[in-house]
């Protein structure tokens, strides 16, 4: 008996629970913890299952990345669910946004990326003035979504759709979200042209980097001056994911400029007839004062000239003008002519170096 007792208080007592407390208590706050956040465990908000756009959403994380006949299908499929003869509501719009993104795709152009995915505030806006948005100024999807009865944002630039309940702002959500996931996949085969082009890009730095002729911090701060540096952001007036050329690479002519050195050289190649070539090599000190170096497009190797001078073995008062070749890193030729000391006018000095600085890893000077 004491037992049917305690059952049926207990009965009671969850009854009464469950009748005091509202059917649903889905407020601004829950629908951003539950539904944006992706927090189902407190189940305020109603979430009404739906035979389109689950299915469409399990259908976009089953196919690979790369199957666009897919994608094509889901995008399809949504625009017909959204479709009605309603032109100012968050249907109409998205199924005008479907359409123009699969005509864009029928014309083998990259569909517009629209589609932002869906957050619960804007900086620029009352936080409480929209229960969700979607994009950014300035893109045909910036809108606020608004539960019936809530007092509409005061901005002209942006669409405001009015939300029947939270069941109809779940729907809303849940369809906003398909598209955007659907949108990103189909341009899937973009982001990895996108992607393998930033690599290539990033491997000709570093081969520049570690294979290229050193540069010194004024010699870049020339280059940038007065080489035709192409402005990145060019990229993105043509292309949002930058595949192109504009700004990615280094800039494969290169300035050389006041660029200090050491080799060796062999004098004795002039044209003084007591002075023959000798096989003894003498410390010599270059000054490259202008020239440039040219990179292949791997920046792998570079050729390169230059004028300037050397000084033999500390001889300072026979400087010797003349010209450098540079054949990559490792062979750099030297062939200059003593003019002004009186006693070795006209000899030669045959010049060899390698490019010690980035052969020896001197990347504080890039």
């Amino acid at each position: 008996m004491r037992t049917v007792l305690c059952i049926l208080t207990a009965s009671w007592l969850y009854a009464a629970s469950s009748l005091a407390q509202p059917a649903s208590a889905c407020g601004a706050l829950e629908f951003a913890t539950e539904v944006i956040a992706n927090d189902p465990h407190t189940n305020l908000c109603p979430k009404p299952a739906d035979p389109t756009l689950e299915p469409l959403h399990g259908k976009l994380e089953r196919t690979p990345g790369k199957n666009t006949a897919v994608f094509f299908e889901v995008l399809k499929t949504l625009r017909d669910y959204c479709a009605t003869p309603e032109t100012s509501t968050w249907r109409a719009a998205l199924a005008q946004h479907i359409d123009t993104v699969l005509a864009t795709a029928k014309a083998l152009r990259r569909p517009p990326a629209d589609f932002a995915a869906v957050r619960n505030t804007d900086s620029a806006l009352d936080p409480e003035s929209c229960l969700f948005m979607t994009g950014d100024t300035g893109t045909s999807d910036y809108a606020c979504y608004v539960i019936a009865g809530t007092a509409r944002p005061q901005k002209t630039s942006m669409a405001t759709y009015e939300l029947s309940d939270f069941s109809d702002a779940y729907l809303a959500h849940r369809a906003l979200g398909v598209a955007y996931a659907a949108l990103v996949k189909l341009d899937v085969p973009a982001l990895a042209a996108a992607l393998a082009r930033l690599n290539e890009a990033n491997q000709r730095w570093a081969n520049l980097r570690h294979r290229g002729y050193l540069q010194y911090p004024w010699e870049l701060w020339l280059s940038s001056t007065f080489a035709a540096y192409s402005d990145y952001q060019a990229c993105f007036v043509k292309d949002a994911y930058c595949t192109g050329e504009e700004g990615l690479d280094p800039e494969r002519l290169r300035l050389i400029a006041l660029h200090p050195g050491v080799g060796m050289g062999f004098s004795g190649f002039g044209w003084k007839d007591k002075t023959k070539p000798s096989a003894d090599a003498a410390l010599a000190l270059s000054l490259e004062v202008l020239g440039a170096a040219y990179y292949q497009g791997d920046f792998k190797n570079y050729l390169g000239a230059s004028l300037g001078a050397v000084v033999n073995d500390g001889a300072f008062a026979d400087v010797r003008p003349g010209v450098f070749v540079h054949l990559t890193r490792w062979l750099h030729l030297g062939y200059l002519v003593s003019l002004f000391q009186k006693d070795t006018r006209y000899d030669a000095t045959l010049f060899l170096s390698t490019d010690l600085g980035s052969a020896l890893g001197a990347t504080f000077l890039e």
